[in-house]
């Protein structure tokens, strides 16, 4: 959404001073990838059984929270094939996450 200039200027929001009690606190939770994970258990969330993440076979989709500090969490489909069988279940789940079956870097998720 930022890079789609939803959000600008004063808007966002990035510490960058290593002695900003903030920059600890938004490495850990505010990281893109952070945001897709969330964003992600949430939508399957009948299907995350475990603390740490889920793996969903038919999907061939995995979630995944390493306990680090800074936080550590990955959102992996293992096989680009169930791309569009992984768009489509999403789609289902919500319409607030659109996935685009690209192969294309960076235009998968929006």
């Amino acid at each position: 959404m930022i890079e789609e200039g939803w959000f600008s200027g004063d808007d966002v929001y990035e510490p960058t001073d290593p002695d900003d009690p903030a920059l600890f606190i938004w490495q850990t939770h505010y990281r893109p990838e952070i945001e897709a994970y969330d964003l992600l258990r949430e939508v399957f969330r009948d299907r995350v059984q475990f603390p740490f993440g889920a793996y969903i076979p038919e999907l061939g989709f995995e979630l995944a929270e390493h306990p680090f500090t800074p936080r550590h969490a990955t959102a992996k489909l293992n096989d680009e094939v169930r791309l569009p069988y992984f768009a489509a279940e999403v789609a289902r789940r919500t319409s607030s996450i659109v996935i685009v079956p690209s192969l294309a870097h960076g235009e998968i998720m929006r």
